[in-house]
């Protein structure tokens, strides 16, 4: 019997391959074999993969020999591109757009740069294409715009300050320059009367921003304590500033609306309102005028009620009083405060009815 010696058949499925997102590969065994066995199942000469792993086929030729071969699929996770969103730059200023710096290669549309960062200050849409160490790639865009003056609530709406006073408005500390209405490049602006401000500021970057506010005079509730008065003993006044304010503080300690004073002195008082202050004092005085209660009927018929005409009085030093008939005859005449008249005249009673009286004190 004769042998004959056939080779085993040869494939060969190439070097190890990488993928990039997205993208697939074709392996191919060769022609011309009878059969073709895959690891996956697949009998097909070739076999198209988009997945990591290892891969391994088997073929058989005419004689029956049969032969393998296997490669490694590497499927890249290549990390996107992200240039972040929409953005805007200032008159006279640019924007700097950042793709990351976990790529080889950058290719921007427009060319504003070759590498990782462009400073743009045109505005329009911009592209890049990256390329990583599998030359995978991934791309992005961003829109760029020009912005001129820009609305900006950094002031707030209203501005309140006291009355026959002045406030101080702060505009921020963050800017660079200032620009009020009415001329001051300050970041501070002193007010001391209604009026409506517009401000522009300026950033750092070039960027403009507009603001208003209102000031307004903070109406106040009137203050006043009244003129001096007088005070006699054993009496009280109440002191009275005026009604509406938040707070009260007297001289005295005292922290009520009004107070009562029982003797002489000079007496303060401040009271706030919306953090606006009034005060004020008013002098007490240790005098107090005479007073004299004067009756219009008397009964002198002995009887002990109402015998005697005389007067009430109070913090008088001296009285003088003289009393007439209807005829303007002199019937009564004393100097004497405490004097009493029983209704006599040279010892006779007097006729019933009106008599005249003037008193000097």
């Amino acid at each position: 019997m004769q042998a004959t010696y056939k080779p085993n058949p040869v494939i060969d499925l190439g070097a190890n391959d990488t993928l990039c997102p997205g993208t697939t590969t074709t392996l191919d065994a060769g022609p011309g074999f009878s059969t073709y066995t895959w690891n996956t199942g697949d009998p097909t000469q070739t076999l198209t993969v988009n997945t990591t792993g290892t891969y391994e086929v088997t073929v058989t030729d005419a004689n029956g020999c049969e032969t393998s071969d296997d490669i490694e699929v590497i499927a890249n996770t290549i990390p996107p591109v992200d240039l972040g969103p929409d953005v805007g730059f200032c008159d006279s200023g640019s924007v700097l757009i950042d793709a990351g710096e976990m790529y080889v290669q950058y290719d921007w549309t427009p060319n504003v740069s070759s590498d990782q960062y462009a400073i743009v200050d045109l505005p329009g849409t911009y592209t890049v294409v990256v390329t990583d160490q599998y030359n995978c790639t991934s791309t992005d865009d961003i829109v760029v715009s020009q912005q001129g003056l820009q609305s900006l609530d950094f002031l707030p709406p209203t501005f309140e300050y006291c009355e026959s006073g002045e406030g101080l408005i702060d505009a921020g500390e963050e800017w660079e320059y200032y620009e009020w209405s009415n001329g001051s490049e300050d970041q501070y602006l002193i007010v001391d009367a209604p009026a409506t401000y517009d401000i522009i500021v300026t950033d750092s970057a070039g960027c403009r921003f507009e603001d208003q506010i209102v000031v307004e005079e903070i109406d106040v509730p009137d203050f006043d304590l009244g003129p001096a008065q007088n005070i006699c003993p054993d009496e009280e006044i109440t002191l009275d500033p005026g009604a509406g304010f938040d707070s009260y503080v007297w001289s005295t300690g005292e922290t009520s609306a009004t107070i009562n004073v029982g003797g002489p002195g000079v007496y303060s008082a401040t009271a706030t309102f919306q953090g606006c202050e009034r005060s004020g004092s008013v002098l007490i005085e240790d005098i107090c005028p005479g007073r004299i209660f004067i009756p219009n009927v008397f009964t002198p018929n002995g009887d002990d009620i109402n015998d005697f005409f005389e007067v009430t009085y109070f913090n008088m030093e001296e009285l003088t009083v003289v009393i007439y008939d209807r005829w303007g005859k002199l019937v009564f005449e004393s100097r004497d405060k405490d004097f009493r008249w029983d209704g006599r005249f040279n010892g006779n009673d007097v006729p019933e009815g009106v008599y005249y009286y003037q008193m000097v004190y």
